[in-house]
């Protein structure tokens, strides 16, 4: 978090250095005056012919050395200066290069500026439409939000700000006695603030916010340092989410938003190899829609494909958030349940079986769609097979004898079963 401080000072200016370098001229020239007086007194001598030429010529040299130095100084402050801010691009270019991902990036370029711009709160909201695996996302609310602070700055939704919806900067330079954004919060009662802003029209938005408790905070270079952070970001946050699309559309089924065969395939390889490294059972289950083919010959395809939609955003409510969904092809969906036995997969089966059968289906369009009903098969590793194949076909002939003795059931794979032929 950002440290309390007081305003940051710039470099020394040309006329400082004047007054400095001419205050010292007059201290040290006075300083020899009263010397050399002592000097002649303790002498009993009158020589102010000769010692004002000395005290004259001690005070310019002074003046134009102090001069000198002073402009050396602020020279090698500016220097000093610039090879810093090089230093500090070089290391978060280095930084946020290194991001995996859209959530990274911003991450590492909030942390940055929190150490490189000390002032008393820094937040940062940005939009989320990405789904990331392994976090809580809220996509009805995609805003996320990066920060320290105890209270907000303002209590405005970022999506109605109007620094993402004009593009531009607010910058408060005075709370106390200037013009106040409307939705600032009053346990603001003095310094400055500014909301700046990473839009485009093809990349996410964000806010970031920075607050300092000192008036006059936010300069013009400071303003700028800080905006080069956000146009290198933002390069790096399009391109990380062009990489996180193309990722999730390899994944994902278009149709109905769950996972897809190819991914189902390399996933459940992977599960077969952990559980039967660690000894613990691997179960599936094999979803079908009965009757789906009538669904489409009667109502149309476009009525089926509302149907698939729904049916899986029903069975991804019912699973359990370890499980994996899977559109297997056509109407058949499947669930991969890690660390799993047969009798818990029965169980979890049948509550998605009984919540599809008891779950209304809204119409489509001016199309009123019957209620539906799945049939589904079962089968667990190590129990009935010892391969990702054998898991695979175990469980699709427990499918095939659900919809052979009834449909709208589930069933467990058997012995038995094998010697079913399908017709």
């Amino acid at each position: 978090m950002a440290k309390n401080r007081a305003p940051e000072k710039g470099k020394i200016g040309f006329l400082a250095i004047l007054f400095i370098s001419l205050a010292l001229c007059l201290s040290i020239g006075t300083a020899a005056f009263i010397f050399m007086n002592s000097y002649f007194d303790q002498h009993k001598t009158d020589q102010i012919a000769l010692h004002m030429p000395f005290v004259v010529l001690t005070s310019v040299s002074t003046f134009i050395i102090f001069v000198l130095l002073g402009i050396i100084f602020n020279r090698i402050t500016i220097e000093r200066t610039y090879v810093r801010e090089l230093k500090n691009f070089k290391d978060f270019t280095d930084s946020i290069h290194n991001a995996q991902s859209e959530r990274e990036v911003y991450e590492r370029m909030y942390e940055f500026i929190c150490r490189t711009v000390t002032v008393n709160n820094i937040t940062l909201f940005y939009k989320n439409t990405i789904p990331v695996e392994g976090m809580d996302n809220n996509l009805e609310n995609p805003w996320q939000r990066l920060g320290h602070e105890k209270v907000p700055l303002c209590n405005m939704s970022p999506s109605k700000c109007p620094v993402i919806r004009t593009g531009r900067e607010c910058r408060i330079v005075s709370i106390q006695n200037g013009i106040k954004c409307a939705y600032q919060l009053n346990e603001y009662k003095q310094g400055s603030y500014v909301c700046l802003t990473i839009v485009s029209i093809d990349s996410p938005q964000s806010i970031l916010q920075l607050y300092s408790q000192y008036e006059n905070e936010f300069n013009d270079a400071l303003i700028h340092k800080i905006k080069s952070y956000t146009e290198i970001a933002k390069t790096l946050i399009k391109s990380r989410r062009k990489i996180s699309t193309l990722d999730k559309s390899s994944k994902y089924d278009n149709l109905t938003k769950v996972y897809n065969r190819g991914y189902f395939v390399e996933f459940l390889k992977k599960q077969v190899e952990i559980a039967l490294y660690s000894k613990e059972n691997l179960s599936i289950m094999i979803l079908d829609i009965d009757f789906f083919k009538k669904i489409n010959d009667t109502y149309g395809h476009f009525a089926g494909d509302h149907v698939l939609a729904l049916f899986a955003k029903l069975v991804v409510k019912e699973v359990r958030v370890t499980d994996l969904v899977a559109r297997y092809g056509g109407e058949e969906f499947v669930v991969v349940l890690p660390s799993t036995d047969v009798v818990t997969a029965y169980d979890v089966a049948e509550r998605v079986r009984q919540a599809v059968e008891k779950a209304y289906m809204p119409p489509y369009g001016d199309i009123d769609i019957p209620s539906i009903s799945c049939s589904i098969g079962v089968s667990t590793l190590p129990l009935y097979s010892n391969n990702k194949d054998d898991l695979i076909k175990t469980a699709d002939l427990a499918l095939y004898q659900a919809k052979r003795d009834g449909r709208n059931m589930t069933k467990v794979y058997d012995k038995t079963m094998a010697m079913i032929k399908k017709e």
